[in-house]
C-alpha cells in the first residue's frame, strides 16, 4: 500500500525471493516515494508513504482468526535495511479500528542481515500518525495484522534551497545561523532581542530531566482535537496573547514529529541526544556569560553544580571528552586506561581476533595524549601486528614491551611477554628457543603466583608436544609436566581452581582425544566428552563449539555456506585465513576427486599450505587425497611409495592409532586394486581386529569391507556375502556416502560371483542377479551423492553386464548411453 491509492505518485511493491547460495529466502520491499501531491484531488493534502502488512487471516467458525502473541516477550525481525527511516506497525482487535501500535525498526548494520528485537510495552500506540493518550498495554492476545512503513516529509522538498542547505550542514543547522538572524531584531523586552531571549531558552535546559520536560510539553502549543477544547484553548491563547499551532501546519506537524520521535527514544538514546544538545549549545556560552556573570564553566548541567569540588570528575564521567574543552581541563586517569587497555587484551585473547580499526584509532589517541602510558599498549599492538602476520612489526612491539617491563620493573606482565615470545618464536619455527622461552614464562608465573598464566603456558607446552613430536624429548627433559596422564591430572586441578572453564573443557577433550589415540578403554573418553559437554554449555564456552563438516555426505554447498558463513573481522586475523584456505581448498580437492578432475586436484596439491604449523590431522588428511590421486589415475607404485613415507612418520608410540589403522586399510585397499589381494589379506584383517578392539567402528566397518573383497577376488562369494551383509545396516548409520559406495559396490561383486557358481539352478541364479542389481543401484545413489563420476561409471557397466547376461540388450545400451553420458558431462565440465 502507498499513497498510490489516494493519487500519488509513489511506487511500492513486495516480492518474494527464493534462496541462494548467498542470500536466505526473504520478502524484498521496495520501490519509490514521492511527495508529490495529484493535481485533480485538492482534499489530498499529504502524501509521501509506503508500507505493507499481512493480509487478515479471515474467518473460522469460532470467529475471527488472530494471533496470540501472549506467551512471547518481544518481536524478533530479520532484515536487511537500506538505511532509511522505518516503522513497525502492529494492528489489534482494539475497540478503536484505527488504532496502530508503532515503533522505530532500529538497525545497526545497513546493508548486512541482522535480528532485531523489540518489547511488545515498547510500541507506542498511535491514531493517523499522533500519539494517542492514554498509552494502554497492547492487546497481545488479539494481532490482527503486522507491516512495516516508511515516511517522508513533505513539506521539505529534495529541489528546494533549504533542503539543499540543510544537507549542507548535516541537517543541523549551527548555532552561529540563528545568531546572525536574529540579533538585528528586537524583541517585546526593551533593550532586548530575539537573540537575548532565544539564549535564554536554551540556557533554561539545565539537565536531562528539562529537557525531556520540555518535549513532554510541546503538546501545549498545539491546537486540541475537539472543537470545544479547541475553541477554549483559543479564548487562553488571546487572553495570554499566544498563538497555538495548528496540527496539519507546517510548524504543528513538525512539533507533533519531534515530541513523537523524542518519546520513542530508548533511554541511552535520549541521553545521547542531551549530550549532543550541549555540545551544540556550548558555543554561546561565552555570551551567556556576558549576560549572567555568576556562570561558571560546569553551569550547563545544574547535576554539576551541586558536587562542590567534584565538577571535573563528575563531566568526565558523564560527557566525555566535553570535560577537556576548558583551560583545566583533566587527563584520562592511568588507572582507567590500564582497565581499558586490560579489557582491550582479554577481548583480543578470547576470540582470537585483531583489534578493530575505530578501537586502534581509539587507542593510539589515548596514548599519545597520556605521557604516562602503560606497557600494555606496546601489548595490544603487538598482538595485532601478530594476527596480522607482521612478524617484523611484532618482535618490535614486543621487545619495546620488554623494555618497559624491565624498566619499570613490573614483573606482573613480564611472563606475558616471555609466552608470546615463546609463541612467536615457535611460529617461525625455532620451537627450540620457543621452549626455553616457555619454561621461563612458567617460572615467572610461579614467582608472581599468576595462575591462570601458568595453566595456560603447561597447556600450549603440552599441545606444543603433540603437534611436535619431535620436540617431545626436549619438552620432558625441560618441564613438569611429567607423563600425559601426569599432566592431565595436573592441568585438569589447576584450570577448576582458577575457574578457567574454556581450559578445563579444553583438557577434558584432549584427555578424551589421548584415550581414543592410544587405544584405551573408549568408556572413559566417552565420559570426557559428556564432562567437556557439560562445562562448555554450562558456562558459555561459546568459543569451543565446534562445526560438522558436511562434505562426506556430498552436500558441497552447505560446507561452502559455512565455511563462508565466518564472520569477516575474524578473518583479519592471519591464522585464521590461513585455516579458512586451508580447509576450503580440502572441500575443493574433494569434490574435484570425485568429479574425476585430477588436473585441478593436482594443482589444489600444489597450492595447498606446506606451513609446519598445520596440525597433523591436517597434514594427514592432505596425504590421503595425494594417494587417492595416484590411486584414481593407476599409479599405484607411486601411491605406493607415498603411503610408505607416510607409514615411517607414523611409526611411533606417540602417533595416533586411528591414523595407523587407516594406513594399514589404505595399503590393503591399493594392492587389491592393483591385482595382488594377498599381500594385503593380513594387513585388512589385523587393522580390523585392532579396530574392533579400541571400537574405532567406521574403521571398523571399512577394515571389513577390505577383507570381504579380498575375500570376493579369492572366490569365497558366500563368505564375503555374508560378512559384508551382517555390517551394512551400521555400514548406513555412518552417513559416509563414499564408504556405502563402497561396501554396496563389494556386496554386488559377491552376489554376481555366487550367480556365477549357480549353474545348476537358473532360478537361484536369476535371484543372485536381482539382489546383485539391487546392490548396484544403492551403490550409485551413494556415488552420485558425493558426484564420483568414477564410482557411478562403474556401477553402470557392472548393470550393463548384466543385463547382457540376462538377455535384455535394450536395458543394456540405456545403461552404455547413460554411462557416456556421465563421462561426457564431466568432460565437458573439466573444459
Amino acid at each position: 500500500m502507498s499513497d498510490a491509492d489516494l493519487g500519488g505518485f509513489s511506487r511500492v511493491a513486495l516480492e518474494q525471493i527464493p534462496q541462494s547460495a548467498t542470500e536466505p529466502a526473504h520478502a524484498r520491499f521496495h520501490g519509490s516515494i514521492s511527495i508529490e501531491l495529484p493535481r485533480n484531488r485538492p482534499q489530498v493534502q499529504r502524501t509521501g508513504y509506503a508500507a505493507w502488512r499481512n493480509r487478515d487471516r479471515g474467518v473460522t467458525l469460532f470467529g475471527k482468526s488472530l494471533w496470540d502473541v501472549d506467551p512471547y516477550a518481544m518481536l524478533a525481525l530479520r532484515v536487511k535495511s537500506d538505511g532509511r527511516k522505518y516503522f513497525v506497525n502492529i494492528q489489534t482487535e482494539s475497540i478503536v479500528y484505527t488504532d496502530i501500535h508503532q515503533h522505530r525498526l532500529h538497525v545497526r548494520r545497513p546493508g548486512e542481515w541482522e535480528t532485531v528485537l523489540i518489547r511488545w510495552r515498547d510500541f507506542v500506540r498511535t491514531n493517523y500518525g499522533e500519539i494517542v493518550e492514554p498509552q494502554k498495554e497492547m492487546l497481545t492476545q488479539k494481532v490482527r495484522t503486522l507491516g512495516i512503513a516508511s515516511y517522508v516529509l513533505p513539506q521539505i522538498r529534495p529541489d528546494s534551497q533549504h533542503y539543499k542547505d540543510l544537507l549542507s550542514h548535516g541537517c543541523a543547522i549551527p548555532i552561529e545561523t540563528f545568531l546572525k538572524s536574529t540579533i538585528a531584531y528586537p524583541s517585546q523586552i526593551p533593550g532586548r532581542s530575539i537573540w537575548d531571549l532565544l539564549l535564554k531558552k536554551l540556557w533554561e535546559l539545565d539537565s536531562f530531566d528539562a529537557l525531556h520536560f520540555f518535549f513532554h510539553n510541546l503538546s501545549s502549543i498545539l491546537q486540541a482535537h475537539d472543537v470545544a477544547q479547541r475553541d477554549e484553548d483559543e479564548r487562553d491563547s488571546s487572553s495570554h496573547k499566544h498563538m497555538l499551532l495548528s496540527r496539519r501546519s507546517l510548524l504543528g506537524g513538525f512539533v507533533r514529529r519531534a515530541q513523537l520521535e523524542f518519546t520513542r527514544l530508548q533511554f541511552h538514546d535520549g541521553i545521547a541526544l542531551w549530550k549532543d544538545f550541549v555540545i551544540y549549545r556550548m558555543p554561546t556560552l561565552s555570551s551567556w556569560r556576558r549576560r549572567n556573570p555568576g556562570v561558571g564553566y560546569y553551569n550547563f548541567d545544574v547535576n554539576l553544580q551541586s558536587q562542590d569540588g567534584h565538577q571535573a570528575l563528575m563531566a568526565s564521567c558523564t560527557f566525555g571528552e566535553l570535560a577537556k574543552s576548558n583551560a583545566t581541563r583533566t587527563m584520562l586517569s592511568i588507572d582507567d586506561l590500564v582497565k581499558l587497555l586490560e579489557c582491550q587484551v582479554e577481548l583480543m585473547q578470547r576470540t582470537g581476533d585483531r583489534l578493530p580499526q575505530t578501537a586502534k584509532a581509539s587507542t593510539h589517541a589515548m596514548t599519545i595524549s597520556n605521557p604516562a602510558a602503560p606497557s600494555l599498549s606496546h601489548y595490544i599492538l603487538f598482538l595485532d601486528a601478530w594476527r596480522a602476520g607482521d612478524y617484523p612489526s611484532a618482535f618490535e612491539y614486543l621487545h619495546r614491551y620488554f623494555d618497559y617491563t624491565i624498566q619499570t620493573r613490573d614483573r606482573s606482565y613480564y611472563q606475558y611477554a616471555l609466552l608470546n615470545l615463546a609463541v612467536l618464536q615457535a611460529d617461525f619455527g625455532c620451537f627450540y628457543e620457543a621452549i626455553i622461552a616457555m619454561n621461563e614464562a612458567i617460572s615467572t608465573a610461579r614467582e608472581n603466583d599468576d595462575l591462570p598464566c601458568l595453566n595456560y603456558s603447561l597447556s600450549w607446552l603440552y599441545h606444543f608436544g603433540k603437534a611436535h613430536p619431535a620436540e617431545m624429548e626436549n619438552i620432558r627433559k625441560t618441564s613438569v609436566l611429567g607423563t600425559e596422564k601426569e599432566a592431565f591430572s595436573f592441568l585438569k586441578t589447576k584450570a577448576k581452581e582458577s575457574q578457567m572453564w574454556s581450559l578445563l573443557g579444553t583438557k577434558l577433550l584432549s584427555e578424551a582425544k589421548f584415550f581414543l589415540s592410544n587405544g584405551d578403554n573408549t568408556a572413559q573418553a566417552l565420559e570426557n566428552l559428556i564432562k567437556a559437554s557439560q562445562v562448555i554449555v554450562s558456562k558459555n564456552v561459546t568459543n569451543a563449539y565446534g562445526s560438522q563438516m558436511l562434505a562426506q555426505k556430498g552436500r558441497y554447498e552447505q560446507a561452502f555456506a559455512c565455511l563462508d558463513d565466518i564472520d569477516k573481522e575474524t578473518m583479519r586475523t592471519l591464522k585464521n585465513k590461513q585455516s579458512y584456505a586451508t580447509f576450503r581448498s580440502i572441500l575443493k580437492l574433494q569434490r574435484h576427486l570425485h568429479r574425476d578432475e585430477l588436473v585441478a586436484a593436482e594443482y589444489i596439491v600444489t597450492r595447498l599450505p606446506k606451513s609446519p604449523m598445520l596440525t597433523l590431522d591436517l597434514h594427514f588428511t592432505i596425504t590421503i587425497l595425494e594417494i587417492e590421486i595416484h590411486v584414481r589415475k593407476q599409479d599405484f607404485s607411486g601411491a605406493l611409495h607415498r603411503l610408505e613415507q607416510l607409514a615411517t612418520r607414523l611409526n611411533d608410540n606417540e602417533s595416533d592409532i586411528f591414523q595407523r589403522l587407516k594406513v594399514m586399510v589404505l595399503k590393503a585397499r591399493i594392492y587389491d586394486r592393483a591385482g595382488t589381494p594377498l599381500k594385503g589379506f593380513s594387513l585388512a584383517l589385523r587393522a580390523a581386529s585392532m579396530a574392533h578392539k579400541i571400537r574405532l567402528l567406521p574403521l571398523l566397518w571399512e577394515a571389513i569391507g577390505a577383507v570381504g573383497r579380498i575375500l570376493t577376488n579369492l572366490e569365497e562369494f558366500g563368505a564375503a556375502v555374508r560378512l559384508l551383509n551382517s555390517i551394512m545396516p551400521q555400514v548406513l548409520e555412518c552417513g559416509d556416502c563414499s564408504l556405502a559406495g563402497y561396501m554396496f559396490s563389494c556386496l554386488a561383486d559377491g552376489y554376481m560371483g555366487l550367480a556365477g557358481k549357480a549353474t545348476s539352478s537358473v532360478l537361484q541364479q536369476k535371484e543372485q542377479l536381482t539382489k546383485a542389481l539391487t546392490s548396484i543401484d544403492r551403490s550409485f545413489d551413494e556415488f552420485s551423492r558425493i558426484e564420483d563420476i568414477q564410482g557411478q561409471c562403474e556401477m553402470l557397466a557392472k548393470k550393463a553386464t548384466i543385463m547382457h547376461l540376462n538377455g535384455d540388450p535394450v536395458l543394456a545400451n540405456d545403461c552404455a548411453a547413460k554411462y557416456l553420458d556421465i563421462k561426457q558431462a564431466a568432460k565437458e565440465q573439466i573444459e
